[in-house]
């Protein structure tokens, strides 16, 4: 057999084979509607956002914010609102902050198909996204979100922490980890349902 028989059969063979191929993965692809359902088990709300919803309501707010060794304090209010048919908490925070004033957005969710929470926060101190991802404890009564906080100095880890304490108070927590590799407790926020 010559060179130009040869890779003529091993065009051929190749060819055999990718079509082969082709024809398997459409026969394995899912039809529309397997897909479609799929879809729509992925976007139904679930235990998980049971757990977001526990922060849903009307709650005074108090802040303890640690800055280069100092305490400091700030009492506001912040509106929480299941959004999106419950599959989203809306955090709308407002308080006055070292005499300024501050307001902060967030939204929590569960994403069903990465099996995570995921939350996005912006305020009026920062233009960007504050993006973090996070797991609960089993009882869901603890969400713990990992992200980064990025500044012109650095990148430093952060660990954000909401611990559900009653059906009328909840605690956020957040630590930063430092460039010496230690965590650094920056803010706890103590959340009591409005009466």
């Amino acid at each position: 057999m010559n060179l130009r028989n040869v890779i003529l059969v091993a065009l051929v063979a190749g060819l055999a084979g990718l079509w082969a191929g082709v024809s398997l993965a459409e026969e394995e692809a899912p039809s529309e509607q397997e897909m479609m359902a799929e879809a729509m088990k992925m976007g139904m709300p679930g235990k998980h956002h049971e757990y977001i919803k526990a922060m849903e309501g009307e709650w005074t707010t108090d802040g303890t914010f640690y800055m280069q060794g100092q305490a400091v304090k700030s009492k506001g209010t912040s509106s929480n609102k299941m959004i999106n048919g419950g599959r989203f908490l809306l955090v709308h925070y407002n308080a006055p902050f070292a005499g300024m004033p501050f307001e902060g957005r967030a939204i929590i969710g569960h994403n069903n198909f990465k099996k995570q929470f995921e939350s996005l926060w912006i305020d009026t101190f920062g233009s960007g996204m504050d993006i973090k991802t996070g797991s609960c404890s089993e009882d869901g009564k603890t969400i713990t979100f990992k992200g980064e906080w990025e500044f012109k100095w650095g990148t430093y880890p952060v660990r954000q922490e909401f611990k559900i304490l009653s059906a009328d108070q909840h605690k956020l927590t957040s630590w930063s980890t430092q460039p010496d590799g230690k965590e650094l407790k920056e803010m706890e926020i103590i959340y009591t349902r409005k009466k």
